[in-house]
């Protein structure tokens, strides 16, 4: 054994990495979530089924092609646990990892996704520098890697930094995010005639990723889809 994998496995049995859904050691060789959290997850199964409570969040608001949601979100259970350290607990690495199990998952439904180029929902540059990465963009990562799909972050731009959208409805929450995602001129181009699918970590009115079609729907592409890690019923 090296003496390096043996300070490894040394500070490994003292300090041994934490599963972030439960808090339990994971075992050696398993990175960030155990197998048993993986397996408890509320996965929504709507690329095979369609679901009412999730399509009709945008029906008679935005004609988007496809609606991807990983897992259910729901209050108090080891996915929010899981998405809090993402975003609070710098811990980027977790929203890669989730991007390519859902990746994987899909793409044993679907041998080529119907994208063309993936747009990551973008963080006010304040929220950014404070938080030193964007949730949405690691997501996309993970994605692109298995689908081998170009990501743009600078297809979208949020242009204004607003309060919290917690306790807002939805017609509020529009009304609010009015103007707040704005297309970029030099990536226009780029998005015209193309099959776009738009990236969020948490969907719960679909507010966020209504200001997001409407922004990049001026670039006239081919169609829009969205997908997201967690979805509110």
């Amino acid at each position: 054994m090296h003496i390096k994998e043996y300070l490894s496995d040394l500070v490994a049995l003292f300090y041994p990495e934490l599963c972030t859904g439960c808090n339990e050691p994971l075992p050696k060789g398993v990175q960030h979530i155990c197998v048993k959290c993986r397996y408890d997850l509320a996965k929504t199964g709507n690329h095979k089924l369609e679901i009412d409570a999730l399509t009709e969040k945008f029906k008679n608001i935005v004609s988007i092609r496809d609606l991807f949601a990983y897992c259910f979100f729901q209050k108090g259970s080891k996915f929010q646990h899981i998405i809090h350290h993402i975003k609070y607990q710098n811990r980027p690495e977790i929203a890669v990892m989730l991007g390519r199990w859902y990746a994987n998952e899909l793409k044993r439904e679907y041998d080529h996704l119907a994208v063309d180029l993936i747009i990551p929902v973008p963080l006010h540059a304040s929220k950014f520098r404070s938080r030193g990465y964007n949730q949405s963009e690691e997501i996309a990562k993970g994605i692109a890697e298995v689908f081998e799909v170009p990501i743009d972050n600078e297809a979208i731009k949020r242009v204004k930094s607003n309060s919290s959208l917690t306790g807002l409805g939805k017609v509020d929450r529009i009304k609010v995010l009015q103007d707040t995602y704005v297309l970029s001129d030099s990536e226009q181009k780029k998005l015209e005639d193309k099959n776009l699918l738009i990236v969020d970590d948490i969907m719960t009115t679909g507010s966020t990723l209504i200001a997001c079609y409407d922004a990049v729907e001026k670039a006239k592409p081919e169609s829009i889809s969205f997908l997201v890690l967690g979805a509110a019923q």
